[in-house]
């Protein structure tokens, strides 16, 4: 079992040790201690696309609604979750998570998420494992409210209280985004509950730069007394510190920008895939370089990926990067690739994003940014990859689809459109049509950039 190590180096001010001890018995029945409980809770939240990019896409859209069951000791030596994600594509995910044992990154990462939950949050700062200081009060809504900066192995947070009940009512953590900079990542609580002798958070917002970005209840919880364990704490190193917050919450990667290792898979002559943990990577050949679709992560992650690219291909540089869509899935570690590339193409509505973006390196090192209205062709005279843009494509407004025409090879990142969306029919007869606008028949390969290879189905005999 992994545990929570982290020393105490000083003595915490008599008043921020003050505000603490006032929430625990606030949360626990008198006497008691919230380290020596284990909590199970049932949770359900709604979590939307805004945050995501800075593209104008409308109002916040209905992302997806994912169901936790979270066990974990609030001493901080064990934590378990089962995750159900269904988005309205009719697209569903299950995964778990886990601390202890398997991957020492990912297991921080869901820590990270733990790190702001009040109950295990508080139960830490009691038990001493996180140092903590007083902090000038917090201005919230009119209100001036008493603060706590908490030390923790990932960084900083700073908890305000209730002045009036003592019960925590803001979290926040200052995140760093490999493409979007510092911003500010709050959960809000706004309601509580009992659960046999603790007090539980039952509503929360969770906000990200100051826009909601998931709303969340509890729909059930209980609490017990923790059984003994014989766990010794981990000395685990700590998860890459670019972590995206937001994405380790959401996804099944568990915010995947750590240094991993890239697996090459041949897809077709020519035409690879690199499978990571973070998804796909395209690798089409042309006669002297590669045109590469997609950068899905960034920091070590993303120099994993170049480094393997300059292995693998030693004598053809990659020039050209294709990314699918903007979203973080797909475009987190586009600076880290902008640095090794001419040019990078994107759809027409992400050109300014994009070029904006690239601001941030050096003038000299800023490749040439061309964009998809409606398609647009790569060749070196021989092979010939063929691009179109899905416009107003319910996944995302920027979503382009590729294909290697000589090898029959589509990448197709996040086309599908659900048999529960209302738009299930009329968007099957677009990507129809677009395949064949790309020159797609029934001998295809489809790569999807999250591991799969199929034969290519019309898409117009689905139903």
């Amino acid at each position: 079992m992994l545990a929570i190590v982290l020393s105490i180096i000083c003595a915490a001010p008599a008043p921020a040790l003050a505000l603490a001890a006032r929430a625990e018995s606030a949360m626990v029945d008198k006497g008691a201690a919230l380290a020596g409980y284990s909590l199970t809770l049932e949770v359900e939240s709604r979590w939307f696309a805004s945050g995501e990019a800075e593209i104008p896409e409308g109002p916040p859209a209905f992302a997806a609604l994912r169901s936790d069951r979270l066990e974990l000791r609030l001493d901080g030596s064990e934590a378990r979750r089962k995750v159900h994600v269904a988005t309205p594509d009719g697209g569903v995910v299950d995964y778990q998570e886990q601390l202890g044992g398997g991957d020492a990154a990912e297991a921080r990462a869901f820590e990270r998420t733990l790190g702001m939950f009040a109950p295990w949050l508080m139960a830490q700062i009691t038990s001493k494992r996180f140092t903590v200081k007083a902090t000038p009060k917090l201005a919230l809504d009119g209100r001036k409210l008493p603060a706590l900066a908490v030390k923790t192995p990932d960084g900083l947070l700073t908890v305000a209280f209730d002045p009036d009940t003592g019960l925590p009512l803001v979290v926040r953590r200052v995140v760093s985004h490999p493409l979007r900079g510092r911003r500010m990542y709050e959960l809000r609580y706004t309601e509580w509950r009992s659960a046999g002798p603790l007090r539980v958070p039952k509503a929360w917002t969770t906000s990200l730069g100051g826009e909601a970005i998931a709303y969340s209840t509890v729909r059930d919880a209980s609490a017990v007394k923790a059984r003994a364990t014989s766990g010794k704490p981990s000395d685990a190193p700590p998860a890459a510190a670019e972590a995206d917050i937001v994405r380790a919450m959401l996804a099944p990667t568990g915010g995947e920008v750590g240094a991993r290792q890239w697996q090459r898979v041949s897809v077709a002559e020519g035409v690879d895939r690199l499978s990571g943990r973070a998804g796909d990577i395209l690798v089409v050949e042309m006669r002297d370089h590669l045109v590469v679709f997609d950068a899905p992560c960034a920091g070590a992650c993303a120099d994993a990926a170049l480094a393997e690219l300059r292995r693998a291909y030693p004598k053809k540089p990659v020039r050209t990067l294709v990314l699918s869509h903007h979203h973080d899935a797909r475009a987190l570690g586009l600076l880290a690739f902008a640095l090794a590339v001419d040019q990078i193409i994107v759809a027409a509505g992400a050109r300014a994003w994009t070029e904006k973006l690239l601001q941030r390196l050096p003038k000299k090192r800023r490749p040439v940014v061309l964009d998809v209205a409606p398609q647009r062709a790569i060749t070196d005279g021989t092979r010939v990859v063929r691009l179109t843009r899905l416009v107003d494509h319910p996944h995302a407004s920027t979503l382009i689809m590729g294909y290697v025409q000589d090898a029959k090879v589509l990448w197709a990142v996040d086309v599908a459109v659900g048999r529960d969306h209302p738009l299930h029919f009329d968007w099957n007869e677009r990507l129809s049509r677009a395949e064949r606008s790309l020159g797609v028949g029934a001998s295809a390969l489809v790569v999807d950039g999250r591991g799969s290879v199929a034969p290519h189905t019309p898409l117009a005999s689905v139903r």
